[in-house]
């Protein structure tokens, strides 16, 4: 039992691994003793009961079974609780007792009822042994009233049962020391010494019985700076290769997101933790975008968005992963948990230069259970179990369109304009540099062909545009019954979105080679205009570039989920809107992210909409007055 509540707890003093993930570089200064809290979750103590000490079926621990069968002695389902400040351990006991005589078994006693312990969990600071003292003991019958018990069952309980329930321990001293040995390695060489007095200094502290779980407070020395600083320092903007560096961080940090959130995979998961988790995704990664895009990045970002998040969507995560819980969903339960140590190291400030490391993360995923493959990876392929999660429906799946790699291309597509060396990690974040190639034999240029800018009959072409986006927009409207209220004005938002976004393009020709349509900081592709890095694992990127069917669907779908989840939903907030309004604040959430919806309505108090905010108006105000003539400043051959 000890050894495999060891491997599974050798994840849970994973807390401390967050160290992993930090160089200490403070000036000298006082030394302060830091609280990592441990917290163990009853649901989470049960499951690691179970398994390791009622692994039985439906949850049994056979304790004595004598050869001639008259007695037995059987203890299942075992449940933990707070009570009184004292940790309530609860198990079902069956008994038989009887002595075997001539074949059979005389005067049968049976008895089935409850057991229940209340003890102090305690830790021996010498050898870090876990421990649970009893400090009284219950006995119910099956109905859960008190009751008394014949001598030989009395008998049966204090030489079998008893002493099987108080035996239960957790070992932390060989994943402790796991510990200090992963850990030591991990600091660069001139803050090895002060990290070794780090790792000296780790003790157990005190232990507290709370209502939803138990908490080890474990202790550790830190030398911290005498200087009154609490304030993060400015910091000068991010050099060329500290943007290639935080850019891959970041990745496997969104990596990591997805692969927590995928964990709930099959989970009765509600419509508001499916909004919590989705609003978690989105807005990390419309906020890595926006201050990207305005070099506004700072060194501890990754690390401010990983404390948001544990804030975020901890909760849910107790809420479906303690209970009945695989060991990789363990291994999850521990993760955020390390975020609490985080949070705590990170009060200190600039003190301690916390920061975020790509090889950290990846070292906390593997703590968590199986990756599938040796590293997180940032693919570009959507993933149906992420659709699901946040609610979406699956998109049936289209042709296939396969692309020809031309050569590397200067230029930012559809501008003429010399990239900046900044934007270049960002733009071609999943693939090398490359320009696309339709090859007729896989992708009929004639397939094509109708999406591409013609030089005459403009309108035609509009034509198949409207006609496309309308039934699309309809399938989407179709499937959401809060839309079909507002049909005409959700079918507009569509139109003048595609019109602000791409000018109705998905296509144009660069130097005799037919290109998707990029925005001019190489975030968004097509029609629609779809941000990868936000949208990425629950629209397939390829299919974005190349597929125009499949941009304008996504397209619909996001905008239907801006306009029925979030604004619908705040419905209070926005019944005095007029439709125009309504639909600025739909589409600022499609450009900006769920954040835009305050923000948009202030700002339309004050009357200082964005740029982005005008021209989406003037676009709506065109569709809405059949002004289509208005294309042709934009809609142009190329």
């Amino acid at each position: 039992m000890n050894r495999w509540i060891y491997r599974s707890t050798k994840g849970a003093i994973g807390v401390l691994t967050l160290f992993l993930l930090v160089g200490i570089s403070a000036a000298a200064g006082q030394t302060k003793t830091i609280t990592l809290p441990i917290t163990i979750d009853y649901p989470l103590l049960q499951t690691l009961t179970i398994q390791s000490a009622f692994n039985g079926p439906n949850q049994t621990a056979r304790l004595l079974e004598t050869e001639d069968g008259c007695t037995a002695v059987t203890v299942s389902n075992p449940r933990w609780a707070e009570k009184n400040g004292l940790v309530r351990f609860e198990v079902y006991v069956d008994l038989e007792a009887g002595k075997f005589f001539n074949g059979n078994c005389l005067m049968p006693v049976t008895w089935q009822g409850y057991v229940v312990s209340f003890q102090q969990p305690e830790i021996d600071p010498a050898n870090w042994q876990l421990t649970f003292k009893p400090v009284d003991m219950k006995i119910y019958d099956r109905h859960h009233q008190p009751t008394k018990i014949p001598g030989i069952i009395s008998q049966l309980m204090t030489s079998w049962v008893y002493p099987y329930l108080n035996q239960i321990r957790i070992d932390l001293a060989p994943p402790v020391e796991d510990l200090k040995q992963i850990l030591l390695p991990m600091f660069p060489d001139q803050y090895r010494q002060r990290a070794q007095k780090i790792l000296d200094s780790l003790r157990p502290g005190n232990l507290l019985v709370e209502s939803n779980h138990v908490r080890i407070n474990i202790l550790v020395d830190a030398e911290v700076s005498n200087k009154d600083n609490t304030d993060y320092p400015a910091t000068a903007p991010l050099s060329k290769s500290e943007l290639d560096r935080f850019i891959k961080i970041w990745e496997t940090w969104d990596a990591l997101l997805v692969h927590m959130i995928l964990s709930l995979s099959g989970k009765s998961l509600s419509e508001g933790e499916q909004q919590i988790l989705l609003d978690t995704l989105l807005e990390t990664r419309h906020r890595f975008s926006a201050e990207l895009a305005n070099d506004q990045i700072g060194e501890d970002f990754v690390k401010m968005q990983f404390l948001w998040a544990w804030e975020q969507i901890a909760p849910i995560f107790h809420r479906h992963l303690s209970e009945g819980s695989s060991g990789q969903a363990l291994g999850y339960l521990t993760f955020f948990t390390a975020s609490d140590a985080l949070a705590t190291l990170d009060e200190l400030g600039p003190a301690l230069g916390i920061e975020i490391s790509r090889e950290g993360l990846i070292r906390l995923a593997r703590l968590l259970g199986d990756l599938p493959s040796d590293s997180l990876e940032y693919r570009p392929e959507a993933d149906h179990r992420l659709r699901q999660i946040f609610g979406f429906e699956l998109i049936p799946k289209g042709p296939d369109i396969e692309v020809q790699p031309g050569p590397a291309d200067p230029e930012t597509p559809g501008t003429g304009e010399k990239k900046h060396s900044r934007w270049q990690p960002f733009i071609y974040f999943l693939v090398t540099p490359r320009q696309a190639l339709a090859v007729e034999k896989q992708t009929p240029i004639g397939r094509l062909k109708p999406w591409i800018v013609p030089k005459s009959g403009i309108d035609d072409y509009l034509g198949r545009i409207k006609k496309l986006l309308k039934q699309t927009a309809e399938e989407v409207v179709a499937k959401s019954n809060p839309l079909k209220k507002h049909r005409t004005l959700y079918q507009r938002i569509v139109y003048a979105t595609a019109w602000q976004e791409s000018c109705f393009r998905q296509f144009h020709t660069k130097n005799r080679r037919l290109v998707y349509l990029r925005s001019y900081n190489g975030s968004s592709v097509g029609l629609m205009q779809i941000n990868e890095r936000v949208w990425r694992g629950i629209y397939d990127l390829n299919r974005l570039r190349w597929d125009i069917r499949y941009n304008a669907r996504a397209g619909c779908e996001i905008l239907a989920t801006y306009f029925h989840r979030y604004a619908l939903k705040r419905f209070d907030q926005i019944k005095s809107l007029n439709p125009t309004e309504m639909a600025g604040v739909v589409y600022a959430m499609y450009n900006g992210g769920p954040g835009q919806f305050k923000k948009f309505l202030s700002r339309l108090k004050t009357g200082k909409g964005y740029l982005s905010d005008r021209l989406f108006r003037e676009k709506y105000t065109w569709v809405t007055r059949n002004q289509w003539t208005h294309i042709n400043q934009c809609l142009v051959p190329g």
